[in-house]
């Protein structure tokens, strides 16, 4: 007989592929052949017995093969060289044929043939062979009645159907039962100790009233559950029995508040339910359910010298403003009942232009503040009138104008800003006059100088009246108004002499927190030189800080010189300071705490045989809190390199 074999590995789990079609083994090795009816899935899906006692059949329960008679004996076929292979049950849904090594599955003595497919046998030492379980299936179980299978044993019931049991009892689970409750008694029946008895289970099997009960399996119906039960003059009371009279308030209809007194069962019918009952006075209400009629309603209800208290009672006084007419604002003192009549009620009820204030003549005003912003507090009179007062802020055309006499007095100026020619743009004395208090108030200041210096002014207090004002001069004011790399020195514009500022440098040792090339802080400086034929040479510069350059970092080497930095030098730019440097005032400008390397801030001429000048500052560091230090540069120069 011919198998079709898979090709396969050793070890490997090798896939059965079964007989050809109807191809059943003939030979049943005296094995007791499966009833497949028990084991064919609803679906007709194949089931799939080990042999008996051969590990290498199985049996095949499959109705493609013969709806009558669906049990087949196979074999597996040959492993790799021709090794036999055993059917292997624990692959599901099979059939699958392994080596012996993969299975659960020993060969057993061929006496096991008489056990089922679906039992295990065992041979014992004496060679009787036992095959367990006894079943598996109700259906394993034979004989009379209705055995069951339990844990793989035949058990016979107390019972198969209610046949089986005596009158009034049904079998249920395989035992007889009475009833077990109500429900399985007819509906006008209830269940006691198994049997079923007529009456009544609870108390919606009572419904000749509302309110029947069921008490003892025994309806109870009473005269009334409520007072609809009952004629209408009665009530059904709490032993639900109709009696005459009330029984809540609806009962009682004689007036909208009519109430029943639950203590008699009577209806209570009051003199009056809302103030609208009483009438006898237009204020009359009604209190408790009686009405209450006052002396009065209102004062027209009593005489023209009384009035309607409080208590709703005529008494003599006033008790309004109304009732008071001695003056326009006469009242009525609601704590005595007396009318109050003031001396007066307004200003034309005073005199001499006195006001009238809380009924009382008195005067205007007392101090300034009293009158109007444009009047003043004439204290004799104690009246306002027009005019500005001694304050300082009453006049304020001018930031100096004053008050004399109430009479605001304008100067013509208070500040040079207010004089607005350009003859006359000082301020002195309250007068805009000619002259000058800075170069900047002359003409030119901005202006390149010609040669004739005609373009160009500074301003000169050689000679002035007052220590501050002095007049525009022709000449330069500073390095700016020069041409070139001319300075402006004695307001004349020069080219540079030996005893003009050359450079000034400095190394920076320590610069915490100063900023970045955009907001770098910077220093300006006051340097004083040696003294002229026409005094003290010094000059001031500008903002010493290179744009977009860190000038202030520690280590770093700064040097302002040269017409590059002419606008940061300022006015030291070519200035002439007699050749030499006496004495510098560092001023440090900006966040940050700035400090020199050794203290020091260097000079030099334009003379190159001088010597620089070395200044040594008072203060180690620099900060916004300390931000000036001054160094004596007299006795401290070196070689120029």
């Amino acid at each position: 007989m011919g198998k079709e074999l898979m090709a396969v590995l050793p070890l490997l789990i090798v896939a059965f592929v079964p007989l050809a079609s109807g191809e059943c083994l003939q030979d049943k090795d005296n094995a007791t052949v499966p009833n497949c009816f028990d084991w064919i899935g609803p679906n007709n899906e194949p089931y799939f017995f080990p042999h008996q006692y051969n590990c290498s059949r199985y049996w095949e329960c499959n109705v493609a093969i013969s709806p009558a008679y669906p049990a087949c004996l196979r074999e597996c076929g040959r492993g790799f060289n021709h090794t036999v292979l055993y059917f292997d049950e624990s692959v599901k849904p099979g059939p699958t044929c392994n080596y012996p090594e993969w299975t659960n599955c020993t060969n057993k003595s061929p006496e096991c043939a008489i056990c089922e497919a679906w039992q295990t046998c065992t041979v014992l030492d004496d060679g009787t062979v036992t095959c367990s379980p006894d079943c598996k299936l109700d259906n394993h179980c034979g004989g009379p009645g209705c055995p069951e299978c339990i844990n793989g044993h035949c058990v016979d019931p107390e019972c198969c159907t209610d046949a089986d049991c005596p009158d009034n009892y049904v079998c249920e689970d395989g035992k007889c039962h009475g009833c077990l409750s109500d429900d399985d008694c007819d509906s006008d029946e209830y269940c006691d100790n198994g049997q079923c008895k007529l009456g009544c289970r609870d108390d919606s099997g009572c419904n000749v009233m509302d309110c029947s009960t069921c008490e003892n399996h025994v309806c109870v119906d009473p005269e009334c559950c409520a007072d609809k039960d009952c004629a209408s003059n009665e009530f059904c009371n709490a032993q639900q029995i109709c009696q005459e009279g009330c029984n809540e308030n609806s009962d009682c209809t004689a007036t909208d508040c009519s109430s029943c007194d639950m203590n008699t069962n009577t209806c209570k019918d009051p003199e009056c339910c809302v103030n609208d009952d009483c009438n006898a006075m237009e204020c009359s209400t009604c209190d408790n359910l009686v009405c209450h009629d006052p002396e009065c309603c209102s004062d027209e209800d009593c005489a023209a010298n009384e009035f309607c208290n409080a208590q709703q009672m005529c008494q003599e006084g006033c008790n309004e403003n109304n009732d008071c007419t001695a003056m326009d604002c006469s009242t009525c003192d609601m704590n005595t009942n007396e009318c109050v009549d003031p001396e007066c009620c307004t200003d034309v009820d005073c005199q001499g232009g006195w006001i009238c204030e809380n009924g009382v003549c008195g005067p205007e005003c007392l101090v300034d503040t009293d009158c109007e912003d444009n009047e003043y507090c004439n204290t004799v009179e104690g009246i306002c009138k027009e005019g500005c007062r001694d304050s300082p802020d009453n006049c304020n055309a001018m930031s100096c104008s004053t008050c004399v006499d109430h009479v605001c007095h304008d100067p013509e100026c208070c500040v040079d800003d207010d004089c607005k020619t350009l003859d006359e743009p000082v301020c002195y004395n309250e007068e805009c006059i000619p002259g000058c208090r800075s170069d900047e108030m002359c003409p030119g200041v901005d202006e390149i100088c010609d040669n004739a210096y005609s373009n160009c002014q500074w301003c000169n207090m050689t000679g002035s009246a007052t220590d501050d004002i002095g007049y525009c001069d022709n000449g330069c004011a500073s390095n700016q108004n020069c041409d070139g790399a001319q300075s402006c020195s004695a307001h004349q514009c020069i080219t540079a002499s030996y005893n003009s500022l050359q450079s000034i440098y400095l190394t920076t040792e320590k610069c915490e927190e100063c900023g970045s090339s955009n907001s770098e802080p910077w220093l300006t400086m006051f340097i004083v030189g040696k003294d002229g034929k026409t005094g003290p040479s010094n000059c001031t510069t500008n903002e010493l800080d290179h744009v977009g350059v860190i000038d202030y970092k520690p280590g770093t080497k700064v040097t302002f010189e040269g017409e590059d930095d002419k606008s940061a030098l300022g006015q030291c730019f070519q200035g002439n300071l007699q050749g030499e440097v006496h004495m510098v005032r560092v001023t440090w400008s900006g966040s940050g705490t700035w400090a020199p390397k050794n203290q020091e801030v260097t000079f030099t001429m334009s003379d190159p045989n001088s010597f620089e000048f070395v200044c040594k500052l008072n203060k180690n560091e620099l900060s916004p809190s300390q931000n000036t230090a001054e160094g004596d540069c007299s006795e401290q120069f070196r070689i120029k390199v």
